[in-house]
């Protein structure tokens, strides 16, 4: 079954404020007993209503994971290309690995507006969750990733930079190759990299990396279809 984005929004809230009313309704109803329970939630009550705002947003954020892995669910489902905003496939990307990155490390989003791509979003997902996921181990729970997403000469460009120790120059050229990793054991299968390249260059686009200890860069360029309009985003230069 499929729900339009006004309907999951409104069975999101429906859920939220039905639970959230249930209980205060209890709440009360124990509070006017006037017994030891009543004093206590009294005595307590800015804990309490505390308590409920936490679990408010913790449902909030459960709805908002939910509507993105629908979203990534598709992958590989879909083998035609369509005019997609390469921000909001970052967007779900970034919730799908918030658990990852949300300690210790910081993301910085760079977004400016930016035509609609030519493309298979699907594939580019599985590009920027390889890519990031590259930066969150090279971190190892601690450091910055900046992503930036830009209008270039005719191509949206994507930039994932992170200041973790680099990649030595010696096994840069090597990155690309099937089943080569540096990863320790289980870690890794070595494929990620070159999968990567290969969505990229089906895409008609190009990847490079520029890399030095405290800062590595993987850069992407995807044409541009220049019959597309501009896609307005209010995400920019804010901190995840």
């Amino acid at each position: 079954m499929n729900f339009s984005p006004t309907l999951t929004s409104e069975l999101s809230n429906f859920i939220i404020e039905n639970q959230i009313g249930k209980e205060r309704k209890y709440i009360y109803n124990i509070i006017l007993k006037d017994d030891d329970r009543g004093y206590f939630m009294l005595k307590n009550a800015a804990y309490i209503n505390r308590n409920i705002k936490n679990i408010r947003y913790a449902i909030r954020n459960i709805v908002r994971i939910v509507k993105a892995l629908k979203s990534y669910s598709h992958l590989d489902q879909s083998k035609t290309f369509s005019s997609s905003n390469i921000i909001e496939g970052m967007e779900t990307t970034l919730i799908i690995l918030n658990n990852q990155i949300k300690y210790g490390i910081d993301v910085i989003k760079n977004f400016q507006e930016i035509p609609l791509v030519i493309c298979n979003p699907d594939e580019l997902n599985q590009v920027w969750t390889n890519l990031i996921q590259n930066s969150i181990q090279a971190l190892k729970g601690k450091g910055k990733i900046e992503i930036s997403v830009f209008p270039w000469n005719g191509y949206v460009v994507v930039e994932i930079e992170d200041n973790g120790p680099g990649i030595p120059a010696k096994i840069q050229d090597r990155i690309w190759d099937p089943f080569f990793t540096t990863k320790d054991q289980g870690e890794g299968t070595g494929l990620g990299l070159g999968i990567v390249k290969g969505i990229v260059e089906k895409h008609k686009g190009k990847i490079t990396l520029n890399s030095n200890p405290g800062k590595t860069v993987f850069r992407v360029e995807l044409p541009i279809n220049p019959e597309n309009n501009i896609v307005k985003v209010e995400t920019r230069n804010k901190k995840l």
